[in-house]
């Protein structure tokens, strides 16, 4: 499972996690607009789809655009064709695509950080969501939602064969 910490960033916020896990507190340059043409030859990268509660989907695989439609080869016998107009972004990565959410947000609130941490929670963001969190619960101490992120949080962490290890805990035992 890849959580895109790198071992600087993870040692820094390392008191926090810990915390939280035991029960405390064409070539793909980012864009957003996804009527840029792009490369008729497949790259690998990510698409940012348009969905409800801003809980936007992300397909990832070889890209190419087909006329109005994205092809996205996630395997060899898996394809999914996407109108153009059901994309919010195209980018490189998962981090290209958490970029253009968190770069999209001009005034931050609450449900901000609440949602973009449930978002990089999915999407095995851990660092950033662990950072998401701490602002929620610096801004809504106490609330039943934030409790609830939390408990998901620490699951997320301590599934985590990575933070685990740097926990000093043993791995998981598949069931």
């Amino acid at each position: 499972m890849s959580t895109h910490l790198t071992k600087s960033r993870r040692l820094s916020i390392a008191p926090l996690l810990f915390a939280l896990a035991v029960g405390g507190c064409c070539s793909f340059v980012q864009f957003a607009a996804p009527t840029v043409a792009c490369a008729q030859e497949a790259q690998s990268g990510v698409l940012l789809l348009k969905t409800p509660k801003n809980l936007e989907s992300v397909v990832s695989g070889q890209l190419s655009l087909k006329g109005d439609t994205y092809e996205v080869v996630a395997a060899e016998d898996s394809r999914v064709w996407i109108p153009r107009d059901r994309v919010l972004f195209v980018g490189r990565d998962i981090l290209d695509a958490y970029e253009f959410k968190r770069n999209g947000i001009v005034s931050w609130s609450v449900g901000d950080h609440y949602q973009l941490t449930r978002w990089c929670l999915i999407n095995q963001l851990l660092e950033q969501a662990t950072e998401h969190y701490t602002e929620v619960a610096k801004l809504a101490p106490g609330h039943r939602r934030v409790s609830q992120l939390s408990v998901e949080l620490q699951k997320k962490l301590l599934e985590d064969g990575e933070f685990r290890d740097y926990l000093g805990l043993p791995p998981l035992i598949a069931a």
